[in-house]
């Protein structure tokens, strides 16, 4: 079976879904980005966006949960 990435996911979500995912990113990204997670952030926030959409769907991750406030 196919390793799921949150690429494939986030496409697979409606638009409101889509938009919260979003909006969690924008929120904070350097919460989820791969690259600070391994604190090997160099500022290149586009390619760690791109790395985070070629890594594998973890549906526990914050980032999928829509937050109320």
């Amino acid at each position: 079976m196919a390793v799921v990435t949150n690429f494939d996911h986030l496409m697979s979500l409606g638009v409101w879904r889509m938009a919260v995912v979003i909006w969690n990113l924008c929120d904070d990204y350097c919460l989820f980005c791969p690259r600070n997670l391994r604190r090997s952030c160099n500022e290149d926030c586009r390619a760690g966006i791109a790395e985070w959409l070629r890594s594998p769907y973890i549906p526990e991750s914050e980032v999928w949960k829509e937050k109320r406030k």
